[in-house]
């Protein structure tokens, strides 16, 4: 279950979804939390056809904090690993979400966190690992 707070961030969020949707692994569901009042009419045709698609259930919270809308998210979820996601995160990598629950084949794994950083990126780790 792939869990999104979101709060004013229309455009991001719709980018964010897309990159989602063009994910190569298929077995996931996407649970927004949606606290947003009303939207603006620009973006509300697009989101209307992203809350069609069977793998969005779209909630609509009042205002409660990200913590509260994540634990409201993680109630209704039906996963059994739980991704945690911003509503304005790229994710260029279309093996994002299949490289996130491969982690889960070694069960002495509990949890999984880190960061996606830039090609660009001079210094990075060849791999981080904690425990």
């Amino acid at each position: 279950s792939i869990i999104i707070p979101t709060w004013r961030r229309f455009s991001p969020l719709i980018s964010t979804l897309k990159d989602l949707l063009a994910q190569k692994y298929n077995n996931f569901e996407i649970i927004i939390g949606d606290q947003n009042s009303s939207c603006p009419e620009e973006f509300k045709e697009y989101l209307e056809i992203l809350k069609s698609d069977s793998k969005i259930n779209w909630l609509y919270l009042p205002l409660l904090g990200v913590a509260q809308v994540r634990n409201e998210l993680v109630k209704n979820s039906s996963g059994d690993i739980l991704l945690f996601i911003d509503d304005d995160v790229a994710i260029p990598n279309p093996q994002f979400i299949h490289n996130h629950v491969s982690n889960y084949r070694d069960l002495s794994i509990n949890a999984v966190v880190g960061r996606e950083y830039s090609p660009k990126d001079k210094n990075l780790p060849e791999k981080i690992t904690h425990s």
